[in-house]
Formats: C-alpha cells, sequence, structure tokens
C-alpha cells in the first residue's frame, strides 16, 4: 500500500461525474507498434471513514489519461457525501510548475457501497503528479498521494509508430516481447525490427473503459470476435464502436480462415452483410499484393539520442527472407465512419507473420495508423498549419492605419508644433504638449484596435460531419480558431462525449503553462485555454447517437421526384442527394424544419460545385508566409525544447493535410484523385450554415468564414 505524504490544508470546488476505468492490455505481435508501457501506480489509502484506490497507470501518448477511482466506505453511511478529486502533474520544463489541473465531484449517497468514478486528464502531462481528495473544501491528507510517471515508460510514446492495445480476459497472451535497447523485439525467437519493447497482461471484461474518450491517445485496439461478441450491446462495446467510428482502428480477429464469421462482425457493427464469401467480399478491401515483402513505409521513429529520425526497415546484418505471396492475405479491410475496421482470418492474434504484418500496416498506411497523422497535429512539435486558418482581418496589427497615423503624429508634432509654438511665442509648451500628444496617440490607437477586433468571442469554424441515420450514430471533426476580445468568463464548455485537443503552433512546454479541466455533465475549459487577445485553436471530435437528419419521400406530383423535409437543425446552403436507385437529384437553400422538391442532377456539375465551394473555404497562409517559412523559422525554438522531453521521444512533423478532417473534407468535395462515384446509394451530401454536431463552447461566440459539411445515408 502506497502511504500518501502529507500534503498542506487548502480549499477547493469541484464538480461531479461517474464512470468505470481500470485497464487494458498492451498486446501486440506486429511490425511497428509501440511500446505503450502503462505509466503510473496504483495507490490505496484510507481515512475519513473512507478507503481509496486510485489508479493512475495508463499509456503515453496525446488524448485523454482515464484516471480510475473506486471510493469504498468503511461503515455505513448515514447521510449523502461529496469528494472532490483534483489530479494535477508537475511538468519537467523550466518552470516546473503544474501542467495539468483535472477535478471531478463523487457523491456518496447514504447507505451505498463501494463507488466508481473517471477523471478524464489531458495528456499533457510531466513526471510528478499530484492526486487530492477534499471533502467541504478541506483537504484529506490520508486520502490524498503523490507518485511519479516511471521514465522508463515515457521513452516509448513514438510518434511515428502506432500505439496498439489488445483486450484480453479469461486467457493470456502466450508470445513474449523482450526488451531492446532500439525498436526492435523478439517474437517466438524471430526478430521483428521496427517493434518497440511491449508490456502485457491480463484484464478482466469488467474493467475495461466505458467510453470512447478513454481510447483517444491509441491508434489501433485488437480484440477477438468472440469477445466482442460476449460483451454484448454493453457500453464497452459501444466505446469502441464509437472510438473506430471517430478515426480508430479496430483489429478483429478470429473472423474465420474462409471468411465464415464475417457476417457476425457486419451485424455487430451494424454494416450492410457481404453479398458472399468469394473475394473480393462487398464492402471489404483485399490488400495490394505488391506491397507483400516491402519495409514498413511511412512509419517513423525518431529517437535523439541514436543520431535523428530514422526509417523503420529490416534490422541490419540480417537479410530479409522473402516468403512466397499468399494467394490470399490473412485480413482484409473497410472504412467505418471516419476509422477503418480489419478482420484477420487466423484465431491467434500473431498467427500472421512478419511480411503479413508489414503488408497490413503498409496497406492501411501511416496516415491511419499513426495519431499524429491521422489528427495532423503534434502536442511537442511545430504545427505550422495553425497560421492558415485564422479569422480574417482579426488579431492582425493594422499596419497601414499605423503608418499614416505615425507619419501624421511626427509630422504635426515635430515641425508643425514646433512652428506654430515659436510664432506665438510658447515654446517651452512643447514639454507638456509633446509627451499628452504621444499619449494621447497611442490610446487612440488601443482604442482603435479595441473597436476594429471587438470585445466578443469570435470562431472561425472547419468541419466535416458523417450521419448514419440507419443507426442513428453521427461523427464530427471539427477545427476552431478563436479571438476572444475579452475571454469567456467562465472559460468554454462541451459536451462529455467530445475530444478536444489544443492546436498550437509552438505547444508550451509541460510546466509552462496550466490548463484547467473540472468535469461534470459537461467538459469545463477555464484557465489556460483561451485567453483574451490571443489566437487559439482547438481540434474537436466527437461521436454519439443522434436522432435528426433528412427524411426523404416520393414527390406526391411526380412518383419519380423526391420531396426532403431538413430535420438537420440548421439551414442547407447546397444539397446533393443520390437515391437507392442511383439517380442523382439536388436543391438550394432549405430552412431548418422546411421541406423542398428535388429536382435531377448531374452529378459531374454537382462535384464541381462542391470543388468551388472547397476551394473558396481553403484554409491560407497570410501573405508573405507558407508552411515551409513558418517551420524553418520554428526549428531553432524547436531544439533547445527538446531537452526537457523524455529520452527517445519520437516525433513527426504533423500535417492538417494528412488529417481525417481534411481527407474526409477532400473526398466529399470530390476534390481528391478519385474514380469512385461522387455518393453511394442513399445517400447525401449538405453544405450547411453550422453543423448540428459543432459545439464552440460559449454561447456568446459568432461565427464568421466558416466551413460546414455534412455526409449522411439513410
Amino acid at each position: 500500500m502506497d502511504q500518501a505524504q502529507p500534503l498542506p490544508r487548502r480549499r477547493l470546488g469541484g464538480r461531479p461525474r461517474a464512470a468505470r476505468l481500470v485497464g487494458l492490455v498492451i498486446a501486440a505481435a506486429s511490425i511497428g507498434w509501440t511500446a505503450a508501457t502503462p505509466a503510473g501506480q496504483v495507490h490505496r489509502g484510507a481515512a475519513a471513514g473512507f478507503t481509496v484506490t486510485i489508479d493512475t497507470r495508463w499509456y503515453p501518448g496525446p488524448g485523454y489519461r482515464p484516471i480510475p477511482i473506486e471510493v469504498r466506505p468503511t461503515a455505513q453511511q448515514s447521510a449523502d457525501r461529496t469528494l472532490t478529486v483534483e489530479f494535477l502533474s508537475r511538468g519537467p520544463g523550466p518552470g516546473g510548475s503544474y501542467c495539468v489541473r483535472a477535478v471531478e465531484d463523487i457523491e456518496i449517497p447514504a447507505g451505498s457501497g463501494a463507488v466508481r468514478a473517471v477523471v478524464r486528464v489531458p495528456q499533457s502531462l510531466g513526471r510528478e503528479y499530484r492526486v487530492d481528495v477534499i471533502e467541504d473544501g478541506l483537504l484529506i491528507p490520508g486520502l490524498s498521494v503523490q507518485g511519479m510517471v516511471d521514465a522508463d515508460a515515457n521513452a516509448g510514446p513514438h510518434q511515428g509508430l502506432p500505439r496498439a492495445v489488445g483486450v484480453a480476459w479469461n486467457q493470456r497472451f502466450t508470445k513474449i516481447l523482450t526488451k531492446s535497447p532500439g525498436p526492435v523485439a523478439v517474437l517466438d525467437g524471430t526478430l521483428l525490427s521496427g517493434v518497440a519493447p511491449l508490456a502485457l497482461r491480463d484484464v478482466p471484461k469488467a474493467d475495461l473503459p466505458p467510453s470512447w474518450l478513454d481510447y483517444s491517445n491509441l491508434d489501433i485496439v485488437c480484440i477477438s470476435l468472440d469477445q466482442l461478441l460476449e460483451l454484448g450491446d454493453s457500453t464497452t462495446r459501444q466505446a469502441f464502436v464509437r472510438w473506430t467510428r471517430a478515426g480508430g482502428n479496430l483489429f478483429v480477429y478470429a473472423v474465420g480462415r474462409k471468411w465464415e464469421r464475417l457476417p457476425e462482425l457486419e451485424k455487430i457493427l451494424s454494416l450492410p452483410p457481404s453479398r458472399s464469401f468469394d473475394a473480393p467480399r462487398s464492402g471489404w478491401t483485399n490488400p495490394d499484393k505488391s506491397l507483400f515483402g516491402e519495409p514498413l513505409k511511412g512509419f517513423v521513429s525518431e529517437d535523439y539520442d541514436y543520431g535523428g529520425p530514422v526509417e523503420v526497415s529490416p534490422s541490419p546484418g540480417r537479410k530479409p527472407e522473402l516468403p512466397p505471396v499468399p494467394d490470399e492475405a490473412h485480413f482484409v479491410y473497410r472504412d467505418y465512419g471516419m476509422g477503418a475496421v480489419v478482420a484477420l482470418a487466423p484465431s491467434d492474434l500473431f498467427a500472421g507473420g512478419e511480411h503479413e504484418w508489414r503488408w497490413l500496416f503498409n496497406a492501411l498506411g501511416p496516415e491511419r495508423l499513426v495519431w499524429a497523422h491521422r489528427h495532423g497535429l503534434s502536442m511537442t512539435r511545430e504545427n505550422a498549419d495553425f497560421w492558415n486558418f485564422l479569422i480574417p482581418g482579426v488579431g492582425l496589427p493594422p499596419v497601414n492605419a499605423f503608418r499614416v497615423l505615425i507619419t501624421l503624429f511626427v509630422v504635426i508634432i515635430g515641425p508643425v508644433n514646433y512652428f506654430l509654438l515659436r510664432r506665438w511665442g510658447k515654446l517651452h509648451l512643447l514639454l507638456v504638449i509633446v509627451p499628452a500628444s504621444a499619449a494621447l496617440v497611442t490610446v487612440a490607437l488601443f482604442g482603435y484596435a479595441l473597436i476594429a477586433d471587438g470585445l466578443g468571442t469570435r470562431v472561425r469554424a472547419r468541419s466535416y460531419t458523417e450521419i448514419d441515420q440507419r443507426n442513428g450514430e453521427a461523427v464530427c471533426w471539427s477545427r476552431l480558431s478563436y479571438y476572444a476580445g475579452l475571454a469567456p468568463r467562465r472559460g468554454l464548455a462541451f459536451s462529455d462525449d467530445v475530444a478536444v485537443l489544443p492546436l498550437e503552433y509552438l505547444p508550451a512546454d509541460p510546466g509552462s503553462r496550466r490548463r484547467d479541466v473540472f468535469w461534470d455533465s459537461q467538459l469545463h475549459l477555464t484557465g489556460g485555454w483561451l485567453r483574451a487577445r490571443t489566437p487559439t485553436q482547438l481540434l474537436t471530435v466527437r461521436a454519439r447517437k443522434i436522432d435528426y437528419g433528412l427524411d426523404f419521400h416520393p414527390s406526391p406530383e411526380d412518383p419519380d421526384s423526391l420531396v426532403v423535409e431538413n430535420r438537420l437543425r440548421t439551414r442547407i446552403q447546397d444539397l446533393v442527394v443520390r437515391s437507392s436507385d442511383g439517380q442523382y437529384f439536388e436543391a438550394q437553400t432549405i430552412r431548418a424544419g422546411g421541406t423542398a422538391s428535388l429536382v435531377p442532377s448531374d452529378p459531374a456539375k454537382a462535384a464541381g460545385r462542391l470543388r468551388l465551394a472547397a476551394v473558396e473555404h481553403t484554409p491560407e497562409f497570410p501573405p508573405g508566409t507558407d508552411r515551409q517559412t513558418l517551420a524553418a523559422a520554428a526549428a531553432s525554438r524547436n531544439y533547445r525544447r527538446r531537452i526537457f522531453r523524455p529520452r527517445g521521444y519520437g516525433e513527426v512533423d504533423a500535417n492538417q493535410a494528412t488529417s481525417r478532417l481534411e481527407k474526409s473534407l477532400a473526398a466529399a468535395a470530390h476534390s481528391a484523385q478519385t474514380d469512385r462515384p461522387l455518393l453511394g446509394p442513399a445517400s447525401y451530401i449538405a453544405l450547411v450554415d453550422h453543423s448540428p454536431e459543432v459545439e464552440l463552447g460559449t454561447p456568446s461566440a459568432a461565427e464568421e468564414a466558416s466551413f460546414h459539411v455534412i455526409r449522411g445515408q439513410w
């Protein structure tokens, strides 16, 4: 049992929430999976009539770190009680101050047993952390703890390699991966290059995370089809499915050598059934055979202690032996929402040899499997794309106005003022008039900037929303650019099914700036998230159940035409529809709650119209700058920041062009080079004023220069 160190008494408020989380398994047996060893400790303490278990173990990387907490009364409680749990993390940067503060209230009803909750913490953590347990504003030293993240665990989160998690219960992984100094591991005596050390452990089914946000820092989740079926319609299975829809990669194995169990997987995921088991299976993609035997392409492991970035390739000193290309791969894959599902035939997750796993990773590619590529942002490296999505004309210095004013000021306060005062015989007033005039002009410039930018909060949004009306599910990615004349007094508030990620040009060193997070029925972002008169950007991802969409029915005047009812809760600017029989229709300007008759459409002209709208809203850098010049300008500052990062922390250059948001927008606008049709049957694309899935965080925000695309199927 960890002994809690005494901490000073102090007061604090918090907010309530409850959930359950205890564990995942890191499992892997394939090429390029990173070491994501759980970092943290399990703390237990007893005081004030409770025993409290706090599990800070989780896997390094961006996204959220779930901290499961169990509170168990040691005696019968005669009244309701509330414990406030506050998690703080101290960064390794030069300031060494707390960089994250997350707070949640845990309600313990009278006469209850154990109560479980989860505090989700943004993953900008340092090595040291502190968990305070407070009741009625007073700290309980016996329940409060301090700890440190294992330094070895921090050495694993290479951003250039995917993080994989395998789920298991009532069984144990029999494969053993041994530690080695580089990104190499041994599997059953076979040397696998590009694999970092991995930790394996058994996990009870009841301890799996209940929310898709708990998986937000992972790239791959592996689970057998039998285990997925055993979960039933539980919140855990819903979490897997929603996380995959939101951009994750779900690997399901034991689907059958002849794919005989593929319909079971399709039923779980609410997918249309395959027409046959013969390749190619409808909706599923067989990998390109030319990729078999190729080294991993685009997956990069960067280690500053070993000479910089290195592309993953076969280990030196070992000549790779290339087996014959198999007649059929041991896996097939398909898009699922904004993520991907991979079905693996063998009942053993590790049955695929090295070359087949390389085949799988190259088939999906780093843009799907690597977090930084998939999100288009880095939490530790410069994000040059920050500057191509500013609010037009906001927060920029009035250069031309300043030039005119400063010229007039110099002329008037200099020769004109001197000439007039000399003529009047009052040159001594120069000592008063010059500083007074300078102060007046300074106040005037400040007032001009204040009036020009305003005191409210202005937001530019760019979003892609995918709606599955058949299953009542929606997923949305959005990029939000803020400029607040005065920061909202209560900060920003989002629903608890929204992942909020900061997109900064130069991410702050952990410990140099603190961000506060409060959880109740919403996610509250207060200190450190949105500062006055400072351009700020966030990337948000949302996946949830929905009850809205577009309703289509035959026109009473023309049975071959369609009438649409707009239940998207926003005005439609442009709508392109493909009916279930393959015909294209279109309509423009449909108010929220209104109806409109659709007219036949030429898909080529409709695609051209969508491309034109996408081009008009393409993010652009300010004049005279581009991504390369901004990245070069940040390089020298980035070098200084490296010394404060854990040893071996791999990094990649993030680019919004690889993100699921931009890839999806390009596909929807048909601006990407593709032979695929604009729409599948029974689907639509709508350009709208505002996506119902995009939350701006404050009701006072005024949206401008935004671009929202909704793609749906019914």
